[in-house]
């Protein structure tokens, strides 16, 4: 019996908990109760599928903007090796006052959307750790197929320089985000819906703020069977 006691403790000390689900992350992510999560996972679950990841959004920036908006990322519904998609569903509670979340609420059903994810290689891809994590899901609006999106994201992670504007000057100075791809910042959205664009796809990486209102654009266009960059700019949510 003496022999079997150490081998009990290690047993014990290398035990592996695993994160509840939904993840839950954004920039109110820390705020979502457990009854929280079992509204909406219910919700969830009218479409025969369980929450994910949560991402619960920043509240609005005025006084009366007392809605609190969440994504659901729901489980997967198909996954390779190299790309996961699935769907979202928005959700959304009345808070008694702006950023208030200390009092119960009522979850109710929004728009429904899609989302897709590119597991960094050699991780989990079920594990996303925070918000900064490459890992997260994003959204995608539009269509493209798996080869493009994987094709996508690779370059983007490689993190390509562009060459200066032609309107630099030393009266103007380029900021870092209209040459350099931030490479680091996790991927928020895959745009493609747009009519006007003319084939151009539309990526906007997070910046590190918290609330994620400002982060980097990336404009691509496929030629000769490769994604090109087009131009670099930033963008900012009210």
């Amino acid at each position: 019996m003496r022999g079997l006691f150490p081998i009990l403790l290690f047993a014990t000390a290398v035990q592996v908990l695993t994160p509840a689900l939904p993840l839950r992350i954004g920039p109110t992510g820390a705020s979502f109760t457990a009854d929280d999560v079992e509204q909406v996972g219910k919700i969830c679950s009218a479409e025969g599928k369980a929450a994910w990841v949560l991402f619960g959004q920043a509240p609005g920036k005025w006084v009366g903007q007392d809605r609190w908006y969440a994504i659901a990322y729901l489980s997967p519904d198909r996954a390779t090796a190299n790309i996961r998609r699935g769907r979202t569903r928005e959700v959304f509670a009345t808070l008694p006052a702006r950023a208030v979340y200390t009092e119960p609420r009522k979850w109710q059903s929004g728009n429904s959307g899609e989302w897709a994810q590119v597991p960094v290689p050699g991780t989990n891809p079920d594990e996303v750790r925070s918000s900064r994590d490459l890992n997260r899901p994003f959204q995608t609006f539009g269509s493209l197929d798996d080869d493009a999106l994987v094709a996508i994201v690779s370059l983007i992670r490689s993190g390509p320089i562009i060459p200066v504007p032609s309107w630099a000057s030393p009266a103007r100075p380029v900021p870092r985000e209209s040459t350099n791809v931030e490479a680091t910042w996790p991927i928020g959205a895959v745009v493609t819906n747009d009519p006007l664009s003319g084939g151009q796809v539309v990526v906007r990486l997070l910046s590190p703020q918290v609330d994620e209102r400002y982060g980097q654009m990336v404009t691509l266009r496929q030629a000769d069977n490769k994604w090109v960059i087009l131009s670099l700019g930033t963008f900012i949510f009210d």
